[in-house]
């Protein structure tokens, strides 16, 4: 890919801009996940572990300017506070939806024309990336309309996990999954076509694109979640931790709490878990008084590392998984981690770093929990499971490191 860096030449410019030594800005464009806004980034506690990599974008010196396209309309002045408070570089700008940009309808209008809406600031960006398959399109579109290369970036693919969403969907429900899925699968090849680069967070998310799609493996490269190992990083040493198992994310079906929660009733430890999402009520509800489970609600990203390196012990019993952002963090921190053998976690979790559990049913977790934790052993054995899952987040997931690789593939 040609540079984005493009230096003033006497032979292509005028006497006046050589006068004025022009150098053209490199300016990358991101595209929030659609409908996602800045003031919900927030809200969420999702801003900080977010806006890393972009703020180390601009530390290192690769591009002068970041500029996100959000869909909030009240974004602006989200980011003017965050940045008058020192939480967000002021070399990140954000364009925002417009305040008529209300309901389902007018707000798919916008994200359709924001090319043409936002054509000067479209126009003078070095490159445009996505953050998610939704909303992937605004940035395609870009990229064609103002010949920009397009960089088509997905932490998790969406086809995968919308099929197990819906797998167990029967009648009507079946047969809506169905046209979906395969309305999803077609743009979700339309955008490995049109990309000049495509960024995927693992070796299983890598293969099934290539073999689904039939996808040039030149343009395709794996990015991994990074961790920003000066925030996560073991802080406690292990004998000083709680003797509780930890749990982080979103309380929904994805998780397989239901069965995470079966098995911790069945055992003499106890476990929190931080998070919130549809099933919390019905998590309340499984929750007896004798029960060691306490449901912490929702945290922000710039405390979970301190939340982390207080537990001896995590746990991340999904039915399926990406590149899990918070079982990287809490092997960063030296938590003995314990996750399902399914694709994304796998892929992390060698035996050696970590705990796979062999099943996702609740006799699995709660079966492999007694061997490891509960039998007996010396506490010794146990902390080697940290020690090496912090060795092995700094060899393949540190920020700096996962930058570099993005700078060499963008500039």
């Amino acid at each position: 890919m040609e540079s984005a860096i493009v230096l003033a030449d006497e032979n292509s410019i005028n006497d006046d801009c050589l006068e004025k030594n022009i150098v053209m800005k490199k300016i990358m464009g991101m595209t929030f996940t659609y409908p996602m806004s800045l003031e919900e980034w927030v809200r969420l506690g999702l801003f900080d572990r977010e806006k890393r990599i972009y703020e180390e974008h601009l530390r290192q010196g690769n591009f002068d300017e970041i500029v996100w396209f959000t869909y909030g309309h009240n974004d602006g002045n989200v980011c003017r506070q965050l940045q008058e408070n020192g939480k967000l570089d002021k070399r990140i700008r954000i364009v925002c939806s417009p305040r008529w940009a209300k309901g389902k309808i007018l707000k798919y209008l916008y994200s359709v024309f924001i090319p043409y809406i936002h054509s000067d600031i479209c126009r003078s960006l070095s490159v445009i990336k996505s953050n998610q398959m939704q909303g992937a399109v605004v940035a395609a579109s870009i990229g064609k309309k103002y010949h920009i290369p397009f960089v088509f970036r997905t932490g998790y693919t969406f086809t995968l996990f919308y099929k197990r969403r819906t797998e167990n969907e029967c009648g009507i429900k079946k047969i809506k999954a169905r046209y979906w899925l395969h309305v999803y699968s077609r743009q979700e090849q339309r955008l490995y076509e049109y990309s000049d680069i495509a960024f995927v967070s693992s070796n299983e998310d890598k293969q099934y694109i290539v073999d689904k799609y039939n996808i040039n493996t030149d343009k395709m490269f794996i990015l991994t979640n990074y961790i920003d190992c000066d925030l996560f990083s073991p802080k406690k040493v292990f004998s000083e931790r709680k003797e509780r198992f930890l749990f982080v994310g979103r309380l929904d079906e994805q998780k397989n709490l239901r069965n995470l929660l079966l098995a911790f009733k069945e055992m003499d430890i106890g476990i929190d878990l931080y998070g919130v999402g549809a099933m919390e009520e019905e998590l309340k509800s499984m929750i007896l008084e004798e029960d060691d489970i306490v449901l912490k609600g929702k945290v922000s990203n710039d405390k979970l590392a301190d939340i982390y390196n207080d537990y001896k012990y995590f746990i991340l019993p999904s039915l399926y998984e990406g590149m899990p952002k918070t079982l990287l963090e809490a092997m960063a921190c030296g938590c003995v981690c314990f996750g399902t053998n399914v694709e994304g976690i796998r892929e992390v979790l060698d035996g050696q770093n970590g705990i796979l559990l062999s099943s996702t049913d609740s006799d699995s977790i709660k079966n492999t929990i007694t061997k490891i934790v509960k039998a007996p052993s010396d506490e010794v054995h146990l902390e080697k499971y940290g020690n090496k899952a912090v060795s092995y987040i700094r060899e393949k997931h540190v920020l700096e490191e996962i930058v570099k690789i993005e700078k060499k593939l963008l500039i």
